[in-house]
């Protein structure tokens, strides 16, 4: 195996798989925040390097030898929310431009609640159960049908502009 220096004397064995984490995201009970960056060695686990929400974390430096990495993530300035009640029949979300829609089914519901395009079913919809949660870019609500095998669960929706 080839080794790799990263930082000073911090030494990693390729092969390694390497994330840039854009937005706040949650890694089993620990955030990591825009910027941060997970590696993980595949022979001896993973560790985290970059900007974290806690503290004792390392600097990444990119030698300038090596090509520029441009990230560009503009802020959320707006946030409509809605709910909607599913049944056995395939209903579309309200209509709201976006940019990124986050669905979230409400943890009271007792239904498995299935998402996806116009036609979605659910044998070919996505699954969320009572309390699980999606987001992806998506350029309006309108796209995204709803249903379950009978009524009893709710889906609620943001919208981020």
């Amino acid at each position: 195996m080839k080794k790799v220096r990263l930082i000073g004397n911090v030494v990693a064995t390729i092969p390694l798989i390497i994330t840039l984490v854009l937005m706040l995201v949650t890694n089993g009970d620990a955030q990591m925040a825009p910027g941060s960056v997970r590696i993980r060695d595949t022979a001896n686990g993973s560790i985290t390097i970059g900007q974290k929400t806690m503290a004792n974390s390392l600097p990444v430096v990119i030698s300038s030898d090596q090509a520029t990495i441009t990230t560009t993530q503009g802020a959320f300035t707006t946030i409509t929310t809605g709910q909607q009640a599913v049944t056995a029949s395939a209903v579309v979300l309200a209509t709201t431009t976006a940019s990124r829609v986050c669905l979230k089914i409400l943890a009271a519901g007792t239904q498995i609640v299935y998402f996806g395009p116009s036609g979605v079913t659910t044998s070919n919809g996505q699954e969320l159960s009572p309390g699980d949660a999606w987001c992806g870019p998506i350029s309006n609500t309108n796209k995204i049908f709803v249903i379950a095998g009978a009524t009893g669960s709710t889906v609620a929706w943001d919208v981020l502009n």
